[in-house]
């Protein structure tokens, strides 16, 4: 962030008058050299000043260090540049400047936010893979499904992108491929279809396109034929529209022919779902007689903190019953606090940014296991715990709960 800051009018001046009344000579010398440098105008004056001095080498410095610490790294110039690369075929370079980008911008913002919400909680590392989990349902067939607690993913289908160059960092919320998911004991699929088509196919989505909705299928299809004893909760809803909802629906019926359903009473067991309709496909959060309660609008927050307080809160409010199933929204996008509610919001939002899904999710994962979990009251009005980044310890533990 102090970077940044040498590059403000005034702000850079006060910061050198402190330095230098603090006895930091050199360190007061250097904020005024990258403020001369790096700040528009003031960065091209010393250049000219340069060039018709005859240090042809100085000014060219100047201007290769504005274009490195200003140009790619200012709010919507630096967009403009990854754009630039990004439609000339070189998306590496477009991640690369917006990764600098984060890095010295929001990131910068969190290192003055003292105090900082990450730092009162403890953090779980991103899971590398996951333990082989493909038949843990089988010893729970006499239980109804509605007495179960599952463990699930947020974004189920977001672990590679069709079309995007630099906003992984933001969009991507599992590092497993659906198949990888389901072995690691995933048992609720949250998949989102696009409205539109890309490439002439239905595509699933994260505001851009992450891979072929066949694909999915193709994942389950070969989990539920390798494993019929286990039930697979596969949810679909559009994002950005649903006009491509029923030929998804057409496509997922045809191929998982044996094993689909889209109707159920919301009383069965376990096993009997695992006799021919292992994958129960919930459209719009409703299959037939079962409706699937989102936690989601009134549990998320800006501080993680208190949304799992929600969380906990809201889950304390439900019973498990016949034709519902309570999904807990405890993924990483929840801490984030969603869309910008509200400047009360928007540090919070700054702060979240600036780690990225992934890191994010290293600390809603830790307070899933160790606070929500741990909580029973919580755990009984629950039937779902949506994550991301698919954690093998929470798997592990949500498993172990039922």
């Amino acid at each position: 962030m102090g970077k940044v800051v040498n590059k403000i009018p005034v702000v850079s001046q006060v910061k050198s008058a402190v330095q230098a009344i603090a006895g930091d000579t050199e360190g007061a010398k250097q904020t005024q050299e990258d403020f001369s440098k790096q700040t528009p105008v003031v960065s091209q004056v010393r250049s000219a000043v340069e060039a018709i001095s005859g240090n042809t080498e100085a000014a060219k410095k100047t201007q290769e260090e504005f274009y490195n610490e200003t140009v790619k790294k200012t709010p919507v110039v630096s967009q403009a540049v990854s754009a630039g690369y990004a439609i000339a075929g070189d998306p590496e370079e477009a991640k690369r400047i917006q990764q600098e980008f984060v890095d010295s911008n929001v990131r910068g913002i969190q290192e003055l936010m003292s105090g900082s919400w990450l730092k009162q909680f403890g953090k779980l590392s991103t899971s590398g893979s996951l333990k082989n989990r493909s038949g843990w349902m089988s010893s729970h067939h006499s239980t109804a499904l509605y007495n179960m607690l599952l463990p699930g993913t947020h974004d189920t289908a977001t672990y590679a992108f069709s079309d995007a160059a630099f906003v992984t960092n933001w969009a991507q919320c599992q590092q497993f491929s659906v198949y990888e998911q389901l072995k690691g004991g995933i048992r609720y699929l949250d998949i989102r279809v696009n409205n539109d088509k890309h490439q002439g196919k239905i595509f699933c989505s994260h505001t851009f396109f992450t891979v072929p909705f066949e694909d999915v299928i193709n994942d389950v299809k070969r989990f539920i034929h390798e494993n019929n004893t286990e039930v697979v909760l596969f949810a679909v809803q559009g994002d950005g529209g649903g006009n491509q909802l029923s030929a998804a629906k057409t496509m997922a019926k045809n191929a998982l022919n044996g094993f689909f359903t889209d109707s159920i009473s919301g009383t069965e067991t376990v096993g009997d779902l695992a006799a021919g309709k292992n994958v129960v496909y919930i459209e719009n959060h409703s299959c037939g007689s079962l409706d699937v309660t989102n936690s989601w609008n009134e549990t998320k927050d800006g501080n993680p903190i208190t949304a799992v307080s929600k969380c906990r809160t809201f889950a304390k409010q439900h019973k498990r019953e016949a034709k519902k199933l309570v999904l807990m929204a405890l993924e990483a996008t929840q801490f984030s606090g969603g869309t910008l509610g509200g400047i009360s919001s928007v540090l919070y939002e700054i702060n979240s940014l600036g780690q990225g899904l992934e890191e994010l999710a290293a600390y809603s994962n830790y307070a899933t296991l160790h606070d929500f979990l741990g909580d029973s009251a919580a755990v009984s009005g629950s039937n779902i715990i949506n994550i991301d980044f698919a954690n093998d310890q929470v798997i592990e533990k949500t498993i172990a709960l039922n």
